[in-house]
């Protein structure tokens, strides 16, 4: 399988002996494009050596390769030990979103990992948006918490907020508590003689 890439400018191409080198440059320039990774140099090259490894914004987005792998599984040629010669391609960003699917699409950090780059995939997850990464995208299950992250239940105490509403829905009773009120008002007044200056 390969990824249809668009045509895109080629900025470098050079051999390196850690294609870490080539992501964390890429990481640094918010590249967007594609790389291409060819085995072997200094060895019999075929067309089943190469890689294609897209970015958008500094970090990998798809990976395949020409003996027929895409995603995770595509990047088993950067395990090679020789030096890989890589070519930097930038492409435009909408052209380039065609070339993704579910089989070529790859977390942001999975090349760094394959090569153990521990900090470049670290900086990877970093940068990357929210909706790459799944322990930032994934919502929360509902586990019936209220707004306040406190457990309720059906059976559970009434809170104070409840307790309010409740009563100030309950119209009836708030206006016998001022026909009490209002009654226990004239008592007080005819009790200090105040009855007369008293109004309902």
């Amino acid at each position: 399988m390969t990824l249809p890439v668009p045509s895109g400018r080629l900025l470098r191409s050079r051999t390196v002996a850690d294609p870490g080198v080539v992501l964390a440059d890429a990481l640094d320039r918010t590249h967007t494009g594609y790389v291409i990774f060819e085995r072997g140099p200094d060895a019999l090259v075929t067309d089943s050596d190469r890689l294609v490894v897209t970015i958008v914004d500094g970090c990998p987005r798809g990976a395949a390769a020409t003996d027929g792998t895409a995603g995770e599984t595509a990047l088993a040629l950067l395990d090679a030990t020789d030096p890989v010669r890589v070519e930097v391609h930038a492409a435009d960003r909408t052209a380039l979103g065609a070339a993704h699917d579910d089989a070529t699409i790859v977390p942001p950090d999975a090349p760094a990992r394959r090569l153990g780059a521990d900090d470049l995939a670290r900086r990877l997850r970093d940068h990357a948006p929210d909706d790459r990464v799944p322990d930032r995208s994934s919502p929360k299950p509902d586990d019936g918490d209220g707004d306040d992250g406190t457990e309720r239940h059906e059976d559970a105490a009434p809170t104070a907020h409840d307790s309010l509403s409740a009563f100030l829905d309950d119209a009836e009773r708030i206006e016998r508590l001022k026909e009490q009120a209002r009654a226990d008002a004239r008592d007080r007044a005819a009790e200090l003689g105040l009855d007369a200056h008293l109004e309902d």
